[in-house]
């Protein structure tokens, strides 16, 4: 007797569902995140002295941002709001990139007041499928001065969240999750300002 778990037939549909999974995370992740485009570090400059420039990264010579207005590729000419651009040896012009030295991964380490509440409701459709629910608020405000961006004080943030999702179990050992998730931060550091829209899948198999 073939068991469950070592059929042909299961490891095809294991297969197929694992390569879906790919191609649909895949396709959500790229369509919702603009592309990286590069420019020169004059042209970086330039838009630094036109004030476009929200934050920027930078590892050695590296640099990473995000502007306020599209920028053109200096190749291509496609135009996003994510750039990068590599810093001359020769520059001495360090004051372009130390303005924006507070940065999405600073904030980690900052001081902050957080308050907020989170709901999860969970519902047996039938013995093999689980539908579920997630609901949440949160406020925050921070304590540091100037603690993610030098134009703005003390920052403050209503995050909420919303999501759906359901679990069907098609096979003894195996499960099959679909999600989708809301999320909207509104604040007034602009850098953190999104409204995001996620949905995934994955297969999980207990052997």
């Amino acid at each position: 007797m073939i068991t469950p778990m070592r059929s042909a037939r299961f490891w095809i549909m294991l297969a197929i569902l694992f390569a879906a999974n790919l191609l649909i995370t895949q396709f959500l992740t790229s369509a919702s995140q603009p592309p990286t485009v590069t420019i020169s570090y004059n042209a970086f400059l330039a838009q630094v002295g036109a004030n476009n420039v929200v934050s920027v990264t930078s590892t050695a010579e590296a640099i990473n941002g995000v502007t306020k207005a599209p920028v053109a590729d200096q190749t291509s000419g496609t135009k996003s709001t994510k750039f990068q651009t590599q810093r001359p040896a020769f520059a001495t012009d360090d004051h372009a990139t130390r303005s924006f030295a507070v940065t999405p991964t600073d904030t980690a380490t900052k001081s902050k007041n957080l308050a907020g509440v989170r709901g999860y409701l969970q519902y047996s459709v039938n013995p093999k499928t689980i539908a579920y629910a997630n609901l949440g608020v949160i406020y925050r405000r921070d304590k540091d001065s100037f603690a993610r961006a030098t134009n703005v004080e003390k920052g403050k943030d209503w995050y909420s969240e919303a999501g759906l999702g359901l679990a069907w179990q098609f096979r003894e050992a195996c499960a099959l999750r679909v999600q989708y998730q809301y999320s909207r931060n509104d604040t007034d550091v602009k850098t953190y300002q999104f409204d995001r829209h996620e949905a995934s899948t994955a297969v999980r198999c207990d052997i």
